[in-house]
């Protein structure tokens, strides 16, 4: 299922006119994407290198990947009607935490998977996550762990 050679990137300083055309020749009228539909995940991660190499694994596995640093820059994609099944989202964002990104878009879009991806939770906070669509993985994480959740959550 999760094959596939590229990598769809809208930079946060980039959403304007390009991440708006992009947007819409992905998807059609009714927000559906055409045939041969790639899961989409968007990454939300405030340090370049942790971003990269999430990004790297989604590449991968052949996911198609949105980016932004930040939860305003990212809560404008998700308002853009761009089809999105799963968010991976740093808890230590500035500003807007990855918890409150988490909040606002859910309620935006109820049905969107959630991965906090954190250096300072415990393995004891992963359990109120069980069930809800949303789940925890912390860093350092191995490259192969990543991969098995994101797989596991877009199953």
């Amino acid at each position: 299922m999760l094959s596939g050679d590229s990598v769809h990137r809208v930079r946060t300083g980039d959403f304007g006119h390009r991440g708006a055309a992009l947007l819409s020749l992905e998807t059609n009228e009714d927000g559906s994407s055409g045939t041969g539909a790639k899961p989409v995940v968007l990454v939300v991660e405030d340090e370049v290198l942790v971003q990269m190499l999430v990004l790297e694994v989604l590449d991968d596995l052949g996911v198609d990947a949105l980016e932004a640093n930040d939860g305003p820059s990212a809560l404008e994609i998700i308002r853009a009607d761009q089809r999105i099944q799963l968010l991976v989202t740093d808890v230590g964002l500035p500003g807007m935490n990855g918890r409150q990104l988490a909040e606002a878009a859910r309620a935006l879009r109820p049905e969107l998977k959630i991965l906090f991806v954190t250096g300072y939770a415990d393995k004891a906070a992963a359990g109120e996550f069980d069930g809800n669509g949303m789940d925890m993985i912390t860093k350092p994480f191995a490259l192969e762990a990543l991969s098995g959740k994101v797989t596991e959550m877009l199953g």
